[in-house]
Formats: C-alpha cells, structure tokens, sequence
C-alpha cells in the first residue's frame, strides 16, 4: 500500500532510528555510540548544550541540501582543528534497513555512503543523498520552548485539535500538574497558563514541548495508521530523579501504546537509571 506523507507520495517512511555514532561534534567532543531497538529511546547527555548538538547533527544527517564534494580539504590542517567530523546512523524504512555514513567539514558534508543492510546495495555522494530525498525523513525537531507550533501534525479540524488538547491534559494530569491549561490554536500554535500558585518550573515550557509533540505523533499515527521517527530535545536539568523519571516512564509508555518511534535528547548532570535511557559519557569520567 502507498503511503503519503503531507500530500506527498513517499517511497520509503523512515520508521526507527536504531544507532547513532560520531567521532566528536562541538560540545560533544568526545566519540559517542547510541544503539537501541525500543519504541522510546532518550539519550541523556550531562548538559544542554550537548544535547541541542546532537540534534544539530542529525538534522545535517538527513538534509539534502548541505553536501558539496567538490570542496577540498587540506585534511591534516582540519583533523588538527576537529574540523572534520565522521557520523554514521543506522534506520529502518518499511522496506529496508539503512547505514548512513556522513564526512562533514562545517555543515556540509563532502563525502556520503548509503548502504542497504544485508544487501549488496550501496549509493555513494549525490547518490546516497537523492535516494535520502526520495524518502519521508525523520522529523526533527529543534529546541525552542517558547511559540510552541505544531511541527508533526497540523489541528486540520476539531476533533484532531480537541484530541490532541485532550491528551496533553490527561498527561499532565497524569504527572500531577493540575494548575497548567493548555490551549492550541488552529494554525497549530500551543499555550499554556498556569492558575493558582505553583514554584517556578523552568522545565514547565520544555515539558509541554515534549507532550505537544507526542499528542501530535499520536493522533498522527491513530488518522493515518504510520508517523515517521521524532527526534526531539527536553531541557529538564532542574527536576528531581522523581521527576525526571516519571516523565521517563510516561513518554515510554505512551510510545509503546500508540506505536510512536520517539528519540528524546535531554540533559541532566546526573545519570538516569532507566532501561530506556542512555547516558553519555560524563566529564568526571575523564578526571
């Protein structure tokens, strides 16, 4: 069956991200490797801003309109700069399963392979990026708490909009914030007001980020049957392990229930004990 995506038909549906590696990217300096098989997987780093460079990296990875092989590269100049980076992704389409390899100096990258796995099928530079171009890519999902939009699945008539209100209510319920109305507009831009006296939650934004976002992918997945991968971020630094791993626990059950395929890049100095979750590397375990 074709499936179709925004009005257009895809040939392949980027359904699950399975592993993600680099050699060191900004402020994820040092070489990092992610491989998991679940519905939910969060990867959390030990700061923010490493987390909002992974994203950056993975959007690079799945664009197609930032490779140049062409360019030349004096490449011990730029090794000794960590100008060079080498990042390879692992993902599952309806039909295959694919290794994406990626060499960038700057955003662009100047040397790309895409291999079908247990295939002898391999693209190579302009190649691989067409056949990237030709699927319905991962959406990915950049930080920005504040104009919250709908970037998954548009409110196209009430019962979607009322739905996916719904939802978000229910889950917050669900955390135990009562005092927060979250409304959304029907250009898709998200609100909320908080009632009452409540302490000063600066992940209360990010929060409603990560919850939007499910509400969209699962009112996606229930009209249409099939939501590509997410890839987002949440910034919940200053909550409690309670906390953390409640949201945890939430997003993971609800991933599992409506067959969402769900990345969350976070951030917290300390480890998340959680099946779900992978930890890079901390600065302590250099010292």
């Amino acid at each position: 069956m074709e499936e179709y995506i925004q009005g257009e038909k895809a040939m392949e549906v980027v359904r699950e991200i399975t592993s993600i590696s680099h050699d060191g990217f900004r402020n994820m300096w040092y070489p990092f490797h992610f491989e998991k098989d679940k519905r939910c997987n969060i990867i959390n780093c030990e700061y923010i801003r490493e987390s909002l460079d992974l994203i950056k990296l993975m959007q690079w990875m799945f664009a197609t309109n930032n490779h140049n092989s062409n360019t030349e590269i004096n490449y011990r100049e730029a090794s000794a700069k960590s100008q060079i980076i080498q990042c390879d992704v692992t993902f599952s389409t309806d039909k295959h399963r694919y290794q994406l390899s990626r060499i960038f100096t700057g955003k662009f990258s100047v040397e790309a392979r895409l291999e079908v796995v247990d295939s002898t099928i391999v693209y190579f530079g302009q190649d691989a990026i067409s056949t990237i171009q030709k699927m319905a890519r991962p959406i990915i999902i950049s930080a920005n708490s504040r104009g919250i939009r709908s970037l998954i699945l548009n409110p196209q008539d009430n019962f979607s909009k009322q739905s996916m209100l719904n939802l978000v209510n229910w889950w917050m319920k669900n955390l135990g914030i009562n005092n927060v109305v979250v409304g959304l507009k029907s250009n898709g831009y998200w609100s909320y007001n908080e009632t009452g006296t409540r302490r000063n939650d600066r992940h209360l934004p990010w929060l409603i980020v990560l919850l939007s976002n499910l509400a969209q992918a699962t009112v996606r997945t229930r009209k249409f049957g099939f939501c590509p991968a997410i890839l987002c971020i949440g910034d919940f630094e200053d909550v409690t392990d309670f906390e953390r791993n409640s949201i945890f626990e939430l997003v993971s059950t609800i991933c599992k229930e409506e067959r969402i395929n769900f990345l969350l890049s976070t951030a917290s100095i300390d480890e998340a004990q959680s099946e779900n979750v992978t930890n890079t590397t901390r600065f302590s375990d250099y010292q």
